[in-house]
């Protein structure tokens, strides 16, 4: 509901603008969004960010809707998100915050810092292509966060798949995010992260940086599941990051994959 308010809004704003859907997701539901929102999308594409400036190029040739866009090496890193949330110019961003806010919505900022992850577990949407670890610069990062708290977008999900690596980017990124989050206190983020990467420290850091939510995994299966799935973590993780995120005043988002035939007696124990 809330993907088809923003294209209707985006439709009645600019009746001519095309819209992409894409990334990680759409090989699993294809080219379903053609049907469910006839004429509010032109194109989906299963590449990672490297295909959109050609697809947003005048006088582009649009690809098949069903078309591969071909994956992609890297990160569009080179841009100031003053064009690129005004599509060059030709689209008032501020105007359309203000318009989801009449409307009675709670604009998100959708932001990420990493692509891909290193791990390769076995059910994983994104390793179906493998793809590796790929890094964007702090400096971007946060500048497209402040762009958006200043257009009034206020929550803010970064949407890494795995928040936290590499360490060193995401310590910085999370101490320069502690700085905006003094300027602006009506910030809030949400992040995704695993379970082994939460320490007491971190989830300190992360409330210091204006985290309110943040998704962990729920490791649940006994070994012999988690083996066949190409998964070594445990239940234990999985408590351990609980009560260090709880302790720090942030809410625990779980998430769990359920294997048609293999219900886990962990889970129920978890619980």
């Amino acid at each position: 509901d809330q993907v088809f308010s923003i294209l209707t809004a985006v439709r009645e704003i600019s009746p001519e603008l095309k819209t992409v859907l894409g990334g990680s997701v759409i090989p699993l539901i294809q080219n379903a969004p053609l049907r469910w929102w006839e004429k509010k999308v032109s194109c989906v594409y299963d590449g990672y960010g490297k295909e959109i400036p050609e697809l947003l190029a005048p006088g582009n040739n649009w690809p098949n809707p069903t078309e591969n866009g071909g994956g992609g090496k890297i990160i569009i890193d080179d841009y100031s998100p003053e064009d690129f949330y005004s599509a060059g110019g030709r689209f008032d961003f501020k105007k359309y915050v203000s318009t989801c806010k009449t409307l009675g919505m709670s604009p998100m900022g959708i932001v990420e810092m990493t692509r891909g992850c290193p791990f390769t577990c076995d059910f994983c949407s994104l390793n179906s292509k493998r793809m590796l670890l790929q890094v964007r610069t702090v400096t971007t990062v946060l500048r497209e966060i402040r762009f958006l708290l200043e257009s009034g977008v206020n929550y803010i999900h970064i949407i890494d798949p795995t928040f936290g690596l590499p360490p060193k980017e995401s310590d910085l990124l999370l101490r320069a995010m502690a700085d905006i989050y003094e300027s602006f206190p009506q910030a809030k983020f949400e992040v995704l992260t695993r379970s082994e990467i939460v320490t007491s420290k971190f989830a300190l850091s992360l409330a210091q940086a204006g985290v309110v939510r943040c998704g962990v995994g729920m490791e649940t299966m006994d070994k012999k599941l988690l083996a066949s799935v190409n998964k070594k973590l445990s239940p234990e993780n999985t408590e351990l990051a609980a009560q260090a995120l709880s302790a720090n005043g942030i809410e625990v988002k779980f998430f769990h994959i359920l294997f048609p035939g293999n219900f886990s007696e962990g889970t129920v124990r978890f619980f």
